[in-house]
């Protein structure tokens, strides 16, 4: 009958010691939850609709923007650091967590570069879009992706980017970083990789070339001319690399590419690059040349639709990197040009 008595004692003991257990951890579990407004958690429960984490504002053919990017800002405005963080790192929606992260890095670089340390090897799969472009990456590339596309907008303090920057290349997947054109075309030129991504473009790299050449190094002139004889023989996405290239470093020896792309777009050769790519690269050279070229392929016959598309690719290329000596251009094509913010998934254009 003792035996019995003191089983039952036992057994009752060991319920109450788990459920204390249980209790405490659940405790400390609630203890670790930041409080959430309901601003917050209304945002948090929007973006939760979603599978696929867009890191362009606008997507698909259309460039339509989706609720989510507004979802995202809102919730950057109404989450405190702490809340971001723990959002980032706990939520069970991955697109939740990166949102949280893509606001965390706009409030704090020291808890963003922590955040990063953490989640380094992180390999969870998740569905990310840019553009048209849909595919499946490792959690610690979608934020990789995140830090590249906003790495100017807003800007974190030169402290922290450059730490998130070296964290990244760096890190034991360099290899792949090094293949990859949204981290390297954000790469400040800083001392510490300069040896490494010249050895690679030495070596039949080319990726990164256009890192490469924000270095403005003269040593690199007949390296980089050599890669981009290359790239022009090569294929369309290499010429678009090489124009990278040029932009960051606008040297009279790099001049005969651009001219080159400019001609095939004159005389409409199917292989031409289109206008999105060449303003810009024209805009670095304020000479004679560019100017009549810009003027060129202005004043071609096109129509009404495709002379504005043009305009506003110049407007907004003009106005990122003001340059007086193509003034009389932009006033001519663009100054009428007014664009509003997205509205819908549209941009409003309103030309005067």
């Amino acid at each position: 009958m003792m035996d019995k008595r003191r089983k039952t004692a036992c057994a009752l003991a060991l319920l109450a010691t788990c459920f204390l257990l249980f209790a405490g951890c659940h405790d400390n579990v609630l203890k670790s939850r930041p409080q959430m407004n309901d601003s917050t958690i209304m945002m948090v429960d929007s973006i939760r609709q979603d599978s696929t984490f867009y890191l362009t504002r606008g997507v698909g053919m259309a460039g339509t923007e989706k609720p989510q990017w507004e979802w995202c800002n809102r919730l950057g405005r109404h989450a405190g650091t702490e809340v971001l963080y723990w959002l980032a790192g706990t939520d069970s929606s991955l697109v939740v967590r990166l949102c949280a992260y893509r606001q965390l890095r706009r409030k704090s670089g020291q808890k963003a570069v922590h955040f990063y340390q953490e989640h380094i090897n992180d390999s969870v799969k998740v569905t990310l879009q840019s553009g048209c472009i849909v595919y499946d990456a490792p959690f610690v590339e979608a934020i990789e992706a995140v830090n590249s596309m906003d790495h100017d907008q807003p800007p974190l303090a030169a402290v922290w980017q450059n730490q998130l920057d070296s964290l990244q290349f760096f890190s034991n997947r360099q290899a792949d970083l090094l293949q990859n054109p949204w981290f390297l075309g954000t790469l400040r030129p800083r001392k510490v990789y300069y040896s490494k991504l010249r050895t690679e473009v030495a070596k039949g790299n080319y990726a990164p070339v256009a890192a490469l050449a924000k270095f403005h190094r003269t040593a690199d002139i007949p390296l980089i001319e050599r890669v981009l004889k290359t790239m022009r023989a090569e294929s369309y996405d290499k010429t678009i690399a090489g124009l990278a290239a040029v932009e960051n470093w606008p040297h009279k020896s790099f001049a005969w590419f651009v001219q080159e792309q400019c001609r095939e777009a004159i005389d409409g050769e199917p292989s031409a690059l289109s206008d999105t790519y060449l303003i810009p690269v024209l805009l670095a050279y304020p000479e004679p040349w560019s100017y009549r070229m810009l003027q060129h392929l202005m004043g071609q016959n096109m129509p009404k639709e495709d002379l504005l598309t043009f305009g506003i690719e110049l407007k907004d290329a003009y106005e990122k990197h003001p340059q007086p000596y193509f003034k009389p251009l932009y006033d001519k094509y663009c100054a009428h040009i007014k664009l509003r913010p997205v509205s819908e998934g549209v941009q409003e254009i309103i030309t005067e």
